[in-house]
């Protein structure tokens, strides 16, 4: 069955080449950060527009999947798994960052506020070209969703 949210996708080049080689949703490194939204804006930006700002990991797998069988690529569950639950943190960091109230210094966060309808001004803090003050920066540090999953159990029992 495919969504509206996979032939969205699909109608992508970049996100049709990425899913070819089954890796839709990009991540690196431990952890979900800010580089991780910038990195996959592509992917966010109509997942944002079509599932809102708190869409489950059940229905971010059901449009992973969606877009495999749309593409009629096989794909493994424990990948459509892995890349459900990153676009799922990738969409809780995005709303930790929109909730902050300020200007972020990425311009593909930025653009993905305006898709949802927020609107983006200018900080005060903010220089004619642009870029930040230090200590926007310094604010602005430090946003990372943390990857244990509710399902995980930390060796030792719970401290």
């Amino acid at each position: 069955m495919a969504t509206d949210l996979a032939h969205e996708w699909e109608s992508i080049p970049e996100l049709r080449r990425l899913a070819q080689k089954l890796q839709l949703v990009q991540v690196s490194g431990q952890g979900t950060t800010r580089e991780n939204i910038v990195t996959n804006e592509l992917v966010l930006g109509p997942t944002l527009q079509n599932l809102g700002m708190r869409p489950s990991v059940q229905t971010c797998m059901l449009h992973v999947k969606a877009l495999y069988d749309l593409m009629q690529i096989p794909v493994p569950g424990a990948s459509v798994y892995t890349q459900g639950w990153s676009l799922r943190r990738m969409v809780s960091l995005f709303n930790l960052i929109v909730r902050r109230g300020h200007v972020p210094r990425e311009e593909a966060i930025r653009r993905l506020m305006g898709k949802v309808g927020l609107v983006v001004e200018p900080n005060s803090g903010e220089a004619e070209d642009g870029s930040c003050s230090d200590l926007d920066l310094e604010d602005e540090g430090g946003e990372s969703e943390h990857d244990a999953t509710d399902d995980e159990v930390v060796e030792g029992g719970y401290s």
